[in-house]
């Protein structure tokens, strides 16, 4: 695999401006063309650049190295390796084999408000208590574990249990029942044994909902990894929940050279069905008016990412309207924020 610089050698046009297959890469101005290789193949009038050596015009190359089915690309030529910047990240990710996933559905929609602010905003749970209050019966946001490591951090949120904020429910399968019905099954699919408890009878009609709409086995898959927000932050701009039944993703973008819009990607990845390698679904854009509830593709999941984003236009505005600089952190909570305009600010100093 490799990737080049998007600039033609000549003098400057892009050589792509869209996604696609092709054969050479041939510049739409003049027509100088590179093998996919990135050896040159061809100049029309070639002897009116006799100062041009075939050698000395490959296409410059940026280094790319894949993980876990992604790719990864860096401009700096003498950057470290993606194993080593990765950390302890790939034994985490052992056990959930993300290259055996597809993308499902892709969705983009671009953001009033910057790629740093709007990441922020899934990097805890102390929100759901005003923004996503619907959802206090089925998730324990403030038992939420959150861990720091060197560039990376991790959160996850207990689900199929009951807040803290309302307190222990009188009856225990609430949370569960709940839980089930926020993913669209039916508590109704299987009776609960004397041997499970709340989590593991949700856990198990999870397995079960998969397996009958999806095709996917998923008996040695663990509870947690069927309920619970395990959330990666993979600095500088991607998260990930690689638990099966929360098989999200979401990428910050900037858009452009506006530092007051951002676009935001959200990934459904799913596991391969077996027998078949399906298609990864193609990438539909939402603009600043539409809402993700507007992309059926989702699966429920877009009001409530719409309850997060609504936020976004007001943090930005504020931000800049503040007069206290800087803002005010939770020691513990709001710990992931921290670390990351720690580890930004390293780079950027």
């Amino acid at each position: 695999m490799q990737a080049f610089y998007n600039s033609c050698l000549h003098r400057g046009t892009q050589l792509c401006v869209n996604e696609g297959n092709t054969l050479a890469l041939q510049c739409p101005f003049h027509g100088w063309t590179w093998k996919l290789d990135g050896t040159l193949a061809h100049i029309p009038c070639r002897w009116d650049f006799e100062q041009v050596e075939d050698e000395a015009f490959r296409l410059p190359e940026i280094k790319v190295a894949t993980w876990q089915g992604f790719v990864f690309i860096n401009f700096d030529s003498d950057c470290e390796s993606l194993e080593s910047y990765l950390e302890n990240l790939p034994e985490h990710f052992q056990q959930f084999a993300l290259q055996e996933r597809f993308t499902a559905a892709h969705v983009a929609k671009v953001m009033p408000a910057n790629w740093k602010v709007t990441l922020t905003a899934t990097l805890e749970s102390y929100h759901v208590i005003t923004t996503h209050p619907q959802i206090l019966k089925l998730i324990g946001d403030v038992n939420s574990q959150y861990d720091i490591y060197g560039r990376h951090n991790r959160m996850i949120s207990p689900f199929a249990v009951c807040s803290p904020h309302l307190g222990k429910p009188k009856d225990p399968m609430v949370p569960a029942k709940a839980l089930i019905e926020f993913k669209g099954g039916d508590p109704a699919t299987l009776q609960m044994s004397d041997e499970m408890n709340p989590r593991a009878y949700a856990a198990e009609v999870t397995r079960q909902t998969l397996k009958q709409h999806l095709k996917i086995d998923c008996s040695a898959v663990s509870d947690t990894e069927m309920l619970d927000a395990i959330s990666y932050f993979i600095f500088p701009n991607l998260m990930n929940w690689p638990g099966v039944g929360q098989p999200l993703q979401f990428r910050f973008r900037p858009y452009g050279a506006n530092p007051d819009l951002c676009i935001m990607d959200v990934l459904l990845l799913q596991p391969f069905p077996p027998g078949i390698t399906p298609p990864a679904a193609k990438i539909t854009w939402l603009s600043l008016e539409q809402n993700f509830a507007d992309a059926p593709e989702l699966r429920g999941i877009g009001p409530f990412l719409d309850q997060d984003t609504s936020n976004f236009l007001r943090l930005q505005k504020g931000l800049k309207a503040s007069a206290k600089p800087g803002i005010t952190l939770g020691n513990y909570q709001e710990s992931r924020i921290r670390h990351f305009h720690q580890v930004l600010d390293e780079y950027l100093s």
